[in-house]
């Protein structure tokens, strides 16, 4: 039987990423009512099954607020660099009256001081955090979701050293720190269930994986599965976060990456959910992947 106090119309900002196409798949899949949110330049478009609202480009406040009337749920999904945009949106959807909101996580522990410190846009995720906790009061709940790193989307972009096209590994260190990783499949049924178990999951913070993993891991699987043996080169990771800190003021994008990465595949940032947090896969009733699924739909 359905739970009569499930959030069920959902507006969605930023539905158009890889991350956001899999959200809008899973929440369509279990007939939520969706509003996606568009700028007006954008020419991305959406199944019928969606309600799709155009919007100034710099989403005005005003124009948020009467986009958020009347809906019960709100998805901000938005790009690295516009974390602080969220500030407004939290403001609109407080007037507007919506019940629960969902900031543009979906990755690190963005609670850690030690992440903070070391990443500003995890500084501002944690900000954002903050401003949704004192909006409480005023009726608005909010769910953060932390993945880990993205899979297999990390593989197909190398993006953690792992080349699965060339067969060549760059490893930080020894390659061996254990990560969280999560698919996009996981991702989106998570939110399917934050919405279905209102009361389970307001005013949460949630770590949720597939499975724990590393680099090495990621090559030996590969190399099971393939019979090709890999090239392998190791770098240090304090030289590339040194890089990274003085490349903030003049390639701000790519450091912030850098140093992203560098809070996956070190030690110590809290990047393994597994061992330093309680898990809410077994509360959100998710089923998981395996590493040997993942690779295996690559190859």
């Amino acid at each position: 039987m359905a739970n009569p106090s499930a959030l069920t119309n959902i507006t969605i900002i930023g539905a158009s990423s890889a991350l956001g196409s899999a959200v809008l798949e899973a929440l369509l899949a279990a007939s939520f009512k969706i509003t996606v949110i568009s700028r007006a330049s954008s020419n991305t478009t959406f199944s019928s099954g969606v309600t799709v609202l155009k919007l100034s480009d710099s989403y005005p406040g005003s124009e948020l607020v009467d986009a958020f009337k009347g809906q019960d749920a709100v998805i901000a999904l938005l790009p690295t660099f516009e974390i602080r945009q969220q500030f407004r949106i939290i403001d609109a959807a407080v007037k507007a009256g919506v019940k629960r909101f969902v900031p543009s996580e979906f990755g690190l522990n963005d609670l850690q001081l030690k992440v903070q410190d070391l990443i500003p846009t995890s500084k501002d995720k944690g900000e954002v955090i903050e401003y949704l906790r004192s909006k409480e009061e005023a009726g608005l709940s909010w769910t953060a979701i932390a993945t880990g790193t993205q899979i297999p989307w990390a593989l197909e972009t190398g993006y953690i050293g792992i080349d699965i096209r060339s067969r060549k590994a760059e490893y930080w260190d020894s390659g061996n720190v254990r990560f969280n990783a999560t698919t996009l499949e996981t991702t989106g049924l998570a939110l399917v269930r934050v919405f279905e178990k209102p009361e389970k999951t307001a005013n949460k913070f949630l770590y949720i994986q597939d499975f724990t993993t590393s680099q090495k891991d990621l090559v030996e699987v590969f190399e099971r599965h393939t019979g090709q043996k890999w090239t392998e080169n190791s770098v240090s990771s304090k030289d590339r976060i040194v890089r990274a800190q003085a490349g903030l003021s003049n390639d701000y994008a790519t450091s912030i990456y850098e140093l992203i990465l560098a809070a996956v595949l070190v030690d110590g940032y809290g990047s393994n959910f597994e061992r330093d947090e309680e898990l809410a896969n077994e509360m959100l009733e998710l089923p998981r992947h395996s590493l040997d699924d993942v690779i295996t739909a690559l190859l």
